[in-house]
């Protein structure tokens, strides 16, 4: 279909701005445009990380610009013969990859990244293992782990305290769970020793 652009004359000269509407974003525009939008949302917004293709997709709506960056992701990567399941499930790891492409031009676009050292951390690796796959720029520096742990605890009382004096007139009932096993880490690592852990789960519920 075509279209009428009333800027468009014979001879005449076109600006930057109207180029561009009328023709696609080169890649290294659109990543500039997502890595921006991206550390918004992680920043400013404070927003969960996306990995579901289509909600991940929708990030698109934020600028004009972007249309149809995701699309064409994923036909450069993902082959035509795939079948359509095959081409669903590959969509998935196309995400991460774009999170991967906004961290590279932004170190500070590292949602995606600390969520995957915050998985490494929790599975037992080690400070080495975790810095050793921070070179190849795939989680964040075990140094940041710990930050960001720290950040997690300290903002979970805050939160805690925020909900109570939000719910005060609601009567709730609190349930200490204290009957979990004791785990012994038998791996000992450069980090820390062998210790027996403990620990209780607290949930309260509004009535």
């Amino acid at each position: 279909m075509l279209e009428i652009y009333p800027y468009l004359n014979i001879g005449g000269q076109l600006c930057h701005k109207h180029y561009s509407l009328i023709n696609d974003q080169p890649f290294i525009s659109k990543v500039k445009i997502l890595t921006k939008i991206l550390y918004n949302k992680q920043h400013r917004e404070s927003t969960e990380l996306k990995l579901d293709p289509i909600e991940f997709q929708n990030i698109e709506n934020a600028s004009p610009e972007l249309k149809g960056f995701f699309p064409s992701m994923v036909n450069a990567i993902i082959p035509k013969e795939r079948s359509a399941y095959n081409k669903q499930e590959a969509k998935k790891s196309i995400v991460p990859l774009c999170y991967m492409i906004a961290g590279l031009r932004n170190k500070f676009v590292n949602q995606f990244k600390m969520e995957v050292s915050l998985y490494l951390a929790a599975s037992g690796a080690t400070c080495e293992a975790i810095d050793t796959m921070s070179s190849l720029e795939y989680p964040i520096c075990a140094r940041s782990v710990t930050n960001y742990q720290k950040k997690i605890y300290e903002n979970h009382i805050t939160n805690i305290e925020s909900y109570f004096s939000k719910k005060g007139n609601f009567l709730h009932i609190y349930n200490i769970d204290d009957f979990h096993d004791i785990h012994e880490k038998r791996r000992p690592d450069t980090t820390s020793t062998s210790t027996a852990n403990h620990f209780a789960t607290c949930v309260a519920k509004p009535v």
